[in-house]
Formats: C-alpha cells, sequence, structure tokens
C-alpha cells in the first residue's frame, strides 16, 4: 500500500537529493544538558530534548503529498522557534522512486537524517537506522502516549531495540451500508458478532435482481490485510516472519479457506466480473457504489467514502465464536533517524518534536494524517465517534505485526504461493476448488524452501 498517497483528515474530522550527513557523529544521549551546549537558552520546554544540541542542519526526506507539504512547513516553523539554531532542510521525494533513492543515499553514506518510511521489522539488519533507546530514556518519553502494543510492535527491530517512533496510525474495520440493511430489513451488526452471523447476514444482503452482494470480503486481500485468521486462531507465518510451515498450512488456515469456500458457495460474495464493471478510482469501487453491503475500510482510505450517496457505519470483524477472540489490525508509519548522521543530538530533536503532541495537535488542526498520540483523538472526540470510535477501540485492542511486515520474506516466498492456493481452492478457473488441506500444504513447501534458499 501507498502509504503516503492516503488522505484521511480533510472533509472526513470536518464534521465531528542533497544531504547533510556524510560523516558520523557519536551519540551523546549520556551527556547532561547545559544551557551553553543548548541553543535557544535554559528556559523549560516539553518539546525540548533534554540532550545538548548546537548549530547544524537537519535533512528530512518525506515522500508525501503535495497539499501535506504546508503542514510539513508549519511543523518546521514551529520547531525552529524552540531551536532557532537547528535549521531542518525538507526534501520531498516523489514517492514511486523514494526507497530506490533512499537506498542509495545509504549505500553511499549520504543518507537524510531523518525520514519516513514503513518497513519490515527486520530492516535494521541493515545498519543505516539509529537505536533509539537511549534518546528516549535520556528524554523520559513516554511510548504508552502512542497506540499500543502497535507503537512498540513496529518500532522495535528483533533485536528488541526501538528504531522508530509514529507518525501516524491506521486501523482497520468493517463497514456496511445502512441503507440496504434497511432496505431488505437486515439488523446492523454489532461487535462481538461471529463468523456465522457475517455469514447469515451477508446472505440475506445479497439480491442478485437488484445487482446487490453481500460482501466482497473473499478474495486474496482479505486474510493478509484484516484480523479475521487471527480471530480464528491462525496466522500465515512465525512472528519473526521466517517460518511458512506449520503456519500457511495449518490448521486455522484450513479453517479459514473452507469458511471462504462457503460463502462463494452461498453466492453472497460480489463475482469478479461484476466487480471488473464497477467504477474506477475509489479504494473501495464495490462499497462505494452501493452494490456491496459489507466490506473492509482502511483508515488511511477513510475519506475515500466523504461522498458516498447513502449513510455507513462501522463495526469490528466477526470472531470465530461468541467468546474468541478478537484482534486489531493497526499498522504505522514512522520517522527514523540515521545511524551516521553527524548531528545526531540535532536529528533526535526534530524527530522527538515530530512525533510528540505538539506536532500531533498540529497535523490534527491541519486535517492532515492521522496522529498516533491516543490523548489527541481524545482531545478532538474521535474516540467518541459513531464511525471514528470504532477504529480507536480497534487500534486498543490485541494486535499483531501484519504478515507482510514481518520480514521481507511475504513478499519473495509467501505472497505467490499463498495467492496461488487461494484461487486453486476459493476461486478455481476450472470451477473445482481443491482441498483446502491439499492446497495449503503445497503453498507452505513452497514457501519454505524460498525461505530456506534465502537463509542460507
Amino acid at each position: 500500500m501507498k502509504r503516503a498517497s492516503k488522505v484521511f483528515l480533510a472533509g472526513a474530522l470536518a464534521a465531528s537529493l542533497v544531504a547533510g550527513c556524510s560523516s558520523a557523529s557519536q551519540p551523546n544521549p549520556s551527556k547532561e544538558n547545559s544551557p551553553a551546549a543548548s541553543s535557544g537558552g535554559a528556559q523549560a520546554d516539553p518539546e525540548r530534548t533534554k540532550l545538548p544540541v548546537g548549530k547544524a542542519e537537519v535533512v528530512f526526506w518525506e515522500p508525501d503529498l503535495a497539499t501535506w507539504q504546508p503542514t510539513y512547513k508549519k511543523l518546521e516553523k514551529e520547531f525552529e522557534a524552540i531551536y532557532p539554531d537547528i535549521d531542518v532542510k525538507i526534501v520531498n521525494v516523489p514517492q514511486d522512486a523514494y526507497f530506490e533513492k533512499l537506498n542509495a543515499a545509504f549505500a553511499g553514506d549520504r543518507g537524510p537524517d531523518v525520514w519516513v518510511g514503513w518497513y519490515s521489522i527486520d530492516e535494521y539488519k541493515r545498519g543505516y537506522m539509529e537505536p533509539l533507546d537511549e534518546y528516549i530514556k535520556a528524554d523520559n518519553v513516554d511510548v504508552n502516549q502512542y497506540f499500543q502494543p502497535i507503537a512498540d510492535l513496529r518500532g522495535k527491530g528483533t533485536d528488541g531495540k526501538r528504531y522508530g517512533l509514529p507518525r501516524d496510525i491506521s486501523m482497520i474495520a468493517l463497514v456496511y451500508n445502512k441503507d440496504l440493511f434497511d432496505k431488505y430489513g437486515v439488523a446492523y451488526p454489532k461487535d462481538g458478532w461471529t463468523l456465522d452471523d457475517f455469514r447469515e447476514t451477508a446472505k440475506k444482503l445479497t439480491h442478485k435482481e437488484d445487482k446487490v452482494y453481500g460482501t466482497d470480503l473473499i478474495n486474496d486481500k482479505t486474510l493478509p490485510g484484516s484480523p479475521l485468521i487471527w480471530n480464528m486462531g491462525g496466522d500465515m507465518i512465525s512472528e519473526d516472519g521466517y517460518t511458512a510451515k506449520g503456519y500457511l498450512d495449518g490448521e486455522p488456515m484450513q479453517k479459514a479457506f473452507k469458511f471462504f469456500q462457503d460463502v462463494m458457495a452461498d453466492g453472497s460474495n460480489i463475482p469478479d466480473d461484476v466487480m471488473d464493471t464497477l467504477p474506477k478510482g475509489k479504494d473501495n469501487p464495490g462499497f462505494a457504489s452501493g452494490t456491496v453491503a459489507m466490506s473492509r475500510l482502511e483508515l488511511w482510505g477513510y475519506s475515500s467514502l466523504n461522498d458516498v450517496p447513502f449513510k455507513w457505519g462501522v463495526v469490528s470483524f466477526p470472531k470465530e465464536t461468541a467468546s474468541g477472540e478478537s484482534y486489531g489490525w493497526v499498522d504505522t508509519v514512522n520517522f527514523h533517524m540515521n545511524a551516521k548522521s553527524a548531528h545526531k543530538n540535532e536529528a533526535w530533536a526534530w524527530l522527538k518534536f515530530l512525533t510528540g503532541k505538539k506536532a500531533a495537535s498540529i497535523v490534527a488542526a491541519e486535517k492532515t494524517w492521522i496522529p498516533a498520540i491516543k490523548e489527541v483523538w481524545s482531545e478532538n472526540g474521535w474516540d467518541k465517534d459513531e464511525k471514528l470510535g470504532v477504529f480507536y477501540a480497534e487500534g486498543n485492542k490485541k494486535t499483531k505485526i501484519s504478515v507482510r511486515l514481518r520480514s521481507n520474506m511475504y513478499k519473495l516466498a509467501i505472497n505467490t504461493s499463498y495467492k496461488k492456493a487461494f484461487t486453486d481452492s476459493i476461486k478455481p478457473l476450472d470451477g473445482n476448488p481443491v482441498d483446502p488441506a491439499v492446497s495449503l500444504k503445497q503453498a507452505a513447501e513452497e514457501a519454505q524452501a524460498i525461505i530456506d534458499k534465502e537463509k542460507q
């Protein structure tokens, strides 16, 4: 997913390569702050770092929309008012070439001091990310101000050290078309509903004579991008992202595939050929067009439903049973710091400011991205909002790292094998679905062979 291309707050909440890091310096979080070392005097300010800072240029890269640049400039202005001797140089890099340019810059020791990123959690092994733990400790940064446990899960590497702090956050929930529910006399779904409830509701909402289908969830994006499989007790890959066998072919995955087969047999999932006829340009064309009654919505794409001509609601994903577990799907975009920055304390001062309360409040007021600080949500009433409150609750639930972001093995090994198994068992081209135990066993073996080869 292209995180920076998602516009969330504008409209949605109104109703409710030059770099300055060519040489490395040693980090200074252990040094005591002093008025002489800190630009701007010794006046206490919660946004200030306690570490000594001096005159420096901090180079910051981001790949975001043109409409977001005024917010970045406002943040820069606020920061430089606190630190008049630190000059922040913001470099906007087109997103299509962003990571390519970052990789090239870091390979040549020319990377930015601070940058925006969304990586698998083993990325730190490449050596260009600065661990932030000592800086956080020196400034007594409360990481529990962010949505947890996702801020820890996405900010830390597999070595337990923290390499990023969150800029923004997204959650996934199920959205439903209230007008279609009302039209067909179906009760709205409620938190705590089950897979059986979902299936029966989808059947009641399917009226092919009206070109209306109960759902579009049965597609190869649903399991990797929703908490359904977690709610059923399973996973697609191990937590460290390097074991497929026993996960991708496990009983919960087989159970999920069989559930998908049942929903497909009911005829309540919109057929691909019907979906292909719907207008393009929306994140969620089936739901936005009024053709699909229930779908998934990622908060990063919230504004895609701003102009739909019907009433809609939000609910958590169904659980396997009424007493079963309910996971949230949550993700963050983080700020990172260059391990070879020539101005580490000054870079930390900028990163700390960007991830602090004042910056989050500015972002909320500007209606740009989605702050990851819970208090800002509460101050704006989003936690109590009929729709956004559901996302807020999802963000505080037990969660896991997305299977796509545990390691680069998902892209290399899992994705292709999983999609083939999905096609063979759920949407077979010849109309004869393969037993999930067979298709998933083959997928797991193929994926594990690739993983084992990569690990050699």
